[in-house]
């Protein structure tokens, strides 16, 4: 899984804004933020910062979607399988200083588990896989921060920064209206999309930042 997610950051299928992959940390996404507000300071646009983090992204996946997912970047059915089914009918037992419990918990006749696990040596790679769609359908909605060079003429774009499950979404807008109302949908967008895959936004901490100079 590990060499699969590499080999689709070579081909340019992980989008930028996942930070949590080798040579880059959340040191990176931190400054690409510093440096997004630097941009609205020297254009004189608003924009908007939105922290809408995911809530246990690697418990909450279902196997269905990641299957989907999986499969589409190419990973071998019988490997997601195994993977999978793995988990599905494991034996979870209770460790504590105590020792360990007599009983465990596993899955049953319509109470199969999902996620995938807390330690998984693929658990980081799935979870950047299925990232990587969520940003790609977000991004075709039309959300997201745009930028053109005024020299070549060129067309950037960014739709924030995600390091695992923590997520900050970038909106530009010409005023505070239109930024407010983008902020609003794109928002809401991120909450319906983190859905699909069993996921949930964290509404403790969600919060938001706008900058008007």
């Amino acid at each position: 899984m590990c060499a699969l997610c590499l080999a689709a950051r070579q081909h340019n299928l992980i989008p930028q804004e996942q930070y949590a992959e080798r040579q880059s940390d959340g040191q990176d996404g931190a400054w690409l933020k510093r440096l997004f507000a630097d941009i609205s300071r020297q254009l004189k646009i608003p924009i908007g910062i939105v922290s809408a983090d995911a809530e246990q992204c690697y418990d909450r996946i279902a196997h269905v979607f990641a299957s989907l997912v999986y499969q589409a970047f190419g990973v071998f059915i019988s490997a997601v399988i195994v993977m999978l089914a793995s988990i599905q009918h494991m034996k979870f037992y209770l460790r504590t200083g105590l020792g360990e419990s007599a009983g465990f918990m596993t899955a049953r006749i319509g109470s199969i588990i999902q996620g995938l696990c807390q330690g998984n040596s693929d658990a980081p790679a799935g979870w950047s896989l299925i990232s990587a769609v969520l940003i790609k359908v977000y991004k075709s909605l039309g959300h997201g921060a745009y930028f053109r060079t005024p020299i070549t003429g060129e067309v950037h774009d960014t739709s924030g920064v995600l390091y695992v499950d923590d997520v900050d979404l970038f909106t530009m807008r010409s005023n505070l209206v239109t930024l407010w109302e983008e902020v609003v949908e794109s928002t809401r967008s991120w909450t319906e999309l983190l859905t699909v895959p069993g996921g949930f936004r964290q509404r403790r901490k969600m919060l938001w930042v706008s900058y008007q100079l």
